[in-house]
C-alpha cells in the first residue's frame, strides 16, 4: 500500500545526515546501546526488532 506524502521545506537549521561525523557518531551510539544492553535484547521472530524490548 502506498500512501501519499507531502514533503516541507526546512525551516530551520541545515542537514546533517551527510556528514562524516555525524553517521560515525550514529554507529558509535548503536554499538554502545546494543553492548549496554545486550542482556536484555531478545529477538522474536514475530517482531521486527528486539530493540522495543529495551523500552519495557
Amino acid at each position: 500500500m502506498e500512501l501519499p506524502v507531502q514533503q516541507l521545506t526546512r525551516r530551520f537549521g541545515t542537514a546533517t545526515g551527510a556528514n562524516w561525523q555525524v553517521i560515525l557518531k550514529m554507529f558509535w551510539e548503536c554499538w554502545r546501546l546494543k553492548r549496554e544492553h545486550q542482556h536484555q535484547i531478545q529477538l522474536n521472530p514475530n517482531t521486527l526488532s528486539g530493540i522495543n524490548q529495551i523500552r519495557s
